[in-house]
């Protein structure tokens, strides 16, 4: 629409208010590795998977598979958590 107004941030921030109940799947990745069909169907109760980080690296936050965070893993009571240490701009979740 030429010659529209973009309107007032308070405009984009209602229109945006929409969104707050849309549910999106979050994951937290600690790593990744490559395994053989062979070797998955190999593995047994106690078995250990060497992943591609050092321990302590960031955790990679991911919002319906985008980059969006890091963070570390913590532990709450009896539950894992990640406490956010590090929002990614638009070019860094890109990857």
């Amino acid at each position: 629409m030429a010659g529209a107004d973009v309107g007032s941030v308070g405009d984009v921030t209602s229109r945006l208010s929409r969104l707050h109940n849309v549910h999106m799947g979050l994951t937290v990745e600690i790593g990744r590795t490559r395994v053989s069909v062979r070797d998955v169907l190999d593995l047994e109760p106690g078995a250990v998977i060497e992943l591609d980080r050092n321990a302590g690296a960031p955790a990679d936050v991911r919002l319906n598979g985008r980059l969006i965070a890091q963070g570390e893993v913590v532990v709450m009571d009896q539950d894992y958590g990640v406490r956010i240490t590090r929002i990614l701009d638009a070019a860094e979740g890109s990857a």
